[in-house]
């Protein structure tokens, strides 16, 4: 996402109307309107920005902060700290931990109703029943490590595709890895290798501060959806996006033996899916997807235990719908019974908000690029609003969450 479409999303988010667009030397101007109030702010190719408008105006005020506010550039007053120290940061581990709440509410609803088929099961019980394999495969993940590289990589990714607020991904990329090598500097392997339970808690306060701080100047104008949310919707996405990236990666088969398990705490004999690719075709298309920034879920276990549906690469969008990325080799995919199983998933995705791309293996190999080009476009449409799935409750790591 350019400067320009990030914006013209805050713009539609902060309810300013862009009432004209004129081309300027190196650059665009846009004439924009508020509440009776009008501005301007220019976008220049080179990154920059120039707000200009009234002195003293809200809007001009929404702009400039849009625009300018950096962490360091300016001291917080008193209030401001305290509103920070009242928002606080989230505390992933102490959050994970909860998935014990979930397996409880699961056990009375089986002692009192008995365990439900999946086309009758209440959407409370499938929330309940994601949450609790989502919580303990996080709660495991204070074991992984994660590399630095990737740390950074997928902090700048996921501000490209999913944050509008105009914040610097390379600076906070940069403080959020200076931080881990300041407050974990003996803990960093010598291939660059660090605990992910370390990089959650360090990306929690650097991007609450970076995050907050436009917050605080915009006089706690809740401009953009995910902020002014004490449950800090934003870092738990960029959290949550990170953790497939882990070293030896696996996550936990969402299955109802695996249910039974969790809730009996039989955790030694619980199963696992490896997230490593199935075919070079899935491999090359993956790191591909991943160069470009698009940040995935990897053998993404569709829908629910009963559909033993798995989509080669789920990539999140802004709205709560999805992309569902195939890769079909002609070895798995060209006979009848494929053909239709291929088709009959299609269409179950489709009709829960997922938009399925699929990619033979002749243009992966091929035309590789055109291929990102089309994820691209479709990723696009989402974040500009042609093509909308309003989900409740987001969308996880086991199915679609009500």
């Amino acid at each position: 996402m350019n400067l320009q479409d990030t914006f013209l999303l805050f713009c539609e988010n902060a309810a300013i109307t862009i009432e004209a667009t004129a081309p300027v030397q190196a650059g665009t101007q846009y004439k924009v309107s508020r509440q009776d109030e009008e501005a301007y702010m220019t976008l220049y190719n080179n990154g920059n920005s120039l707000p200009q408008g009234r002195h003293g105006s809200p809007l001009l005020a929404l702009l400039q902060t849009w625009s300018n506010v950096r962490p360091g550039t300016r001291q917080l007053s008193e209030d401001d700290e305290r509103i920070l120290a009242a928002q606080g940061m989230p505390d992933f581990y102490m959050s994970w931990r909860d998935w014990k709440e979930d397996a409880s509410m699961l056990r009375q609803y089986i002692h009192d109703n008995g365990d439900p088929d999946e086309a009758v099961a209440p959407d409370i019980y499938k929330m309940h029943r994601e949450v609790m394999f989502h919580d303990y495969m996080f709660k495991k993940a204070t074991e992984l490590k994660i590399s630095l590289n990737a740390v950074r990589h997928i902090i700048k990714s996921w501000l490209m595709r999913f944050c509008f607020m105009n914040i610097d991904g390379d600076r906070l990329a940069d403080e959020v890895i200076a931080k881990i090598a300041h407050d974990w500097r003996d803990e960093i392997t010598a291939d660059g290798y660090v605990s992910f339970y370390f990089v959650t808690e360090e990306i929690a306060y650097v991007f609450t501060r970076f995050c907050q701080d436009k917050w605080i100047v915009c006089n706690n104008q809740a401009i953009c959806p995910q902020m002014g949310n004490v449950d800090a919707q934003c870092i738990i996405a960029l959290v949550d996006s990170m953790y497939v990236y882990c070293q030896n990666q696996q996550v936990l088969s969402y299955t109802k033996t695996n249910m039974h398990r969790l809730l009996k705490k039989d955790f030694d004999n619980l199963s696992w899916i490896d997230l490593k690719a199935d075919s070079p075709i899935e491999a090359q298309l993956g790191d591909a997807l991943y160069q470009s920034g698009f940040l995935t879920i990897p053998q993404y276990q569709a829908l629910a235990p009963a559909r033993k549906y798995r989509v080669d690469y789920l990539v999140k969008t802004p709205n709560g719908g999805a992309l569902a990325i195939e890769c079909d080799g002609l070895e798995y995919h060209a006979t009848p019974a494929a053909y239709i199983k291929d088709r009959q998933r299609d269409n179950l995705l489709t009709t829960h908000g997922f938009q399925v791309l699929r990619f033979s293996s002749v243009d992966i190999i091929n035309n590789l690029n055109g291929c990102i080009q089309l994820v691209e476009q479709c990723f696009g449409n989402c974040q500009r609003g042609r093509v909308t799935y309003r989900r409740n409750g987001g969308l996880g790591y086991f199915g679609a969450n009500i």
